[in-house]
């Protein structure tokens, strides 16, 4: 199984449990399931007005040696099977931020983590089952993430993921094959390289 089938099923997956919830958890206390509502013919027409507040699950990763979290709600972009990301901060009193909102074109993103101590925040994005890793200094992101610039750009078709990234900018990688092994017979082996020295 290749790395693009491997996420198509992953996404399909997340699909399909976001579906699952929002039918179970949102139209169907609205009223809006299949049989359901004022008219069994107008399954499909929405309320004129909805009372009841819409929540979405957030997934959340603590700043390394901060009582702080960067949380992300996904949810499916028009353009199946990319997604649509809104960012928050939660800070140490638990409170929620609105850090920006990305809406999916071509890549599917999500929240890769942090640097060992904190010190950069990571974004992963993957077009086509090939992953690009952006890395922002968490400073300037928790303060102006929709117009802060990354510092560095991981982006390589023969890089499978990032493995870890320290606060000196080192970052060990894993690759899809041969290519940046020692070995040319190796399937795929580890690296470091410096974010600072990309191409």
């Amino acid at each position: 199984m290749t790395l693009k089938n491997i996420c198509q099923v992953i996404m399909q997956y997340v699909f399909y449990k976001v579906r699952c919830w929002i039918a179970c958890c949102v139209l169907v206390p609205m009223g809006l399931a299949h049989g359901a509502g004022p008219n069994e013919h107008e399954t499909n027409a929405l309320p004129m007005s909805v009372s009841q507040h819409l929540a979405l699950p957030l997934e959340c990763k603590t700043i390394p040696t901060r009582h702080e979290q960067i949380c992300v709600a996904t949810t499916q972009a028009k353009l199946n099977p990319v997604n649509d990301v809104v960012f928050y901060h939660r800070d140490a009193q638990q409170q929620l931020t609105l850090l920006q909102a990305k809406h999916g074109d071509i890549a599917l993103m999500w929240l890769h983590g942090f640097s060992t101590g904190g010190k950069y925040t990571i974004m992963g994005e993957a077009e086509e089952g090939h992953p690009s890793f952006i890395i922002y200094l968490t400073e300037a992101y928790l303060s102006n993430a929709s117009t802060v610039k990354p510092v560095a750009v991981i982006s390589d078709y023969f890089i499978a993921s990032l493995e870890s990234l320290d606060d000196n900018g080192m970052a060990e990688i894993r690759f899809l094959d041969s290519n940046g092994c020692g070995e040319p017979e190796a399937l795929g082996c580890n690296g470091i390289i410096d974010i600072f020295k990309q191409d």
